[in-house]
């Protein structure tokens, strides 16, 4: 679309001469010859650029400028003037004209001004168009960043709640486990108690019959207090309430006395249990003695009973990256690699069938775990279906 120009000049032969260049340029041209005809026009019409005298009847060129900055903001206005008045022309400029053109005008001088001014006002256009999209993606963003730190403000405080929530059921399953597990204790002690005086007091004649059913019934008592101690074990453990009493613990000595504990079962169950103590392992290490104990026995005890007759069971023990490595290594069945994963949390089972050989809670690994870490030290696990397992500890 064209631009649109006022020319107001009150010399007739100016007046045609610049029309005549602007409509041969392609413009749309508008005339006045005094400075009142060009306030007329100014009101009437939009303009893109205003070419005006200074000296004119009616009005002069500086109200016209005025005038055109008033309506027509955009507009570019060029002032003309003759070669004695270069000091109004400057006065034109101070007052937001883009330039002037001395009378009279050549056709390549007055072409090349007007082809700046248009380039002037374009940028100009396109520099507030760019600004209004500057301004419009700030406000977005602005509207991101409020949206997103609510959101994360209203995450933050759900995470800090469920946290709290979790821990406090935690802190309530624990004190469960651990109130139910003292009430079953009692009772059990006592039922115990008389199964050992019907089978042991020689002064109780019972038939073959009966002596089978109350073994089997003292045995399964026994395997229920074990599972009780288990969870009295797992609730004392994760309230943070043990404390160690570190010593100096000799090496050798702890890891055979764990070999001898498991040694009835592992003849029982016709497996074949070694230690392999590496000639790097320190002497001894800074360790509760018991828990230590605890610990090895854990590890040892789940792989002989998950280990089939015939096969072996083996602790290593050796100085790795300056940290004392145990190994606990069965030739069983191995873990399945969804399994290994979640192998330490409490009360998971690999196998949780009713008909599974080996009837437990799942807290062997737990409290290993707990105890590992309450030494410093961390456990994991590496393991193969059909190669069998690996279970490894470190401390410090």
């Amino acid at each position: 679309m064209a631009e649109t120009v006022l020319v107001a000049d009150d010399e007739a032969e100016d007046l045609a001469f610049l029309s005549g260049l602007l409509e041969k340029d392609g413009f749309t041209v508008r005339q006045a010859s005094s400075g009142a005809k060009a306030l007329e026009l100014l009101e009437a019409w939009k303009f893109d650029l205003v070419i005006t005298d200074l000296v004119m009847p009616g009005a002069s060129g500086f109200e016209v400028i005025q005038a055109a900055q008033r309506l027509h903001p955009e507009a570019i206005c060029l002032a003309l003037t003759g070669h004695g008045s270069l000091d109004s022309a400057i006065d034109a400029l101070r007052m937001g004209a883009y330039s002037y053109l001395l009378k009279p005008c050549d056709e390549t001088g007055f072409r090349h001004c007007i082809q700046r001014g248009l380039e002037k006002q374009r940028l100009t256009k396109e520099l507030r168009l760019r600004n209004q999209e500057l301004e419009a993606l700030n406000r977005d963003l602005d509207s991101k960043v409020q949206k997103a730190t609510q959101e994360l403000t209203t995450l933050s405080y759900r995470m800090l709640t469920e946290m709290a929530s979790l821990k406090e059921i935690d802190e309530l399953k624990t004190s469960f486990l651990n109130h139910v597990s003292h009430d079953l204790k009692n009772p059990l002690t006592t039922i115990r108690g008389y199964l050992e005086l019907f089978t042991d007091d020689p002064k109780f004649e019972l038939n073959a019959e009966v002596r089978d059913c109350l073994m089997k019934v003292r045995k399964a008592t026994s395997h229920m207090e074990y599972l009780i101690s288990q969870l009295l074990e797992a609730a004392k453990v994760s309230s943070g309430t043990v404390k160690l009493e570190r010593v100096r613990v000799p090496l050798a000595e702890l890891a055979q006395e764990a070999i001898a504990l498991l040694q009835i079962q592992a003849d029982a169950s016709g497996l074949k249990l070694e230690l392999r103590l590496d000639p790097s392992a320190p002497s001894a290490v800074q360790a509760d003695r018991g828990r230590l104990l605890q610990i090895l026995s854990n590890l040892l005890g789940n792989a002989c009973k998950f280990t089939p007759k015939g096969g072996k069971v083996t602790l290593h023990v050796a100085l790795t990256e300056g940290r004392t490595r145990f190994c606990v290594e069965d030739t069983g069945p191995g873990i399945a690699p969804e399994h290994q994963g979640r192998i330490f949390e409490k009360f998971y089972q690999v196998d949780r069938s009713a008909s599974r050989p080996f009837k437990g809670l799942g807290l062997g690994l737990r409290i290993a775990k707990d105890l590992v870490e309450l030494h410093g030290g961390r456990i994991w696990i590496e393991s193969q279906p059909g190669k069998g397992s690996r279970f490894y500890f470190d401390l410090p």
